[in-house]
């Protein structure tokens, strides 16, 4: 849906930067869209806190993606959402870790998936 609307939403991305009304509405529908995902990981059993920091890391990473993938089209979203997660891994990471992880990825990397699997 947002690679076959590039154009207009940088489009509309430099009209509400522009716009004080209009940034401040994009700041509150981000807080909105973060609380439902926090909701939505609560009602499957994470806790309180992991959720919270699951829904602001993820949208994190979306917007970290977002502005790469606008910066350079050639590369798709997809792909740009992997290599911020990628990169956050390698951030996060302690020596030796890597080989740690848990099958499936973390909570946040399941979540992504299983939302790829619903469109």
């Amino acid at each position: 849906m947002l690679e076959g609307n590039r154009i207009a939403g940088l489009q509309l991305a430099r009209i509400a930067a522009a716009t004080p009304a209009l940034r401040e509405r994009a700041a509150a529908e981000e807080a909105r869209m973060m609380d439902m995902l926090s909701s939505a990981l609560r009602a499957r059993g994470t806790g309180e806190e992991h959720a919270a920091i699951a829904a602001r890391t993820g949208w994190g990473i979306l917007a970290h993606a977002m502005g790469r993938w606008q910066a350079d089209p050639a590369v798709p979203l997809g792909e740009q959402v992997e290599l911020a997660f990628r990169q956050l891994r390698e951030l996060l990471a302690l020596p030796g870790e890597q080989s740690r992880r848990p099958a499936g990825g973390s909570v946040l990397e399941q979540c992504v998936a299983r939302s790829r699997g619903a469109r």
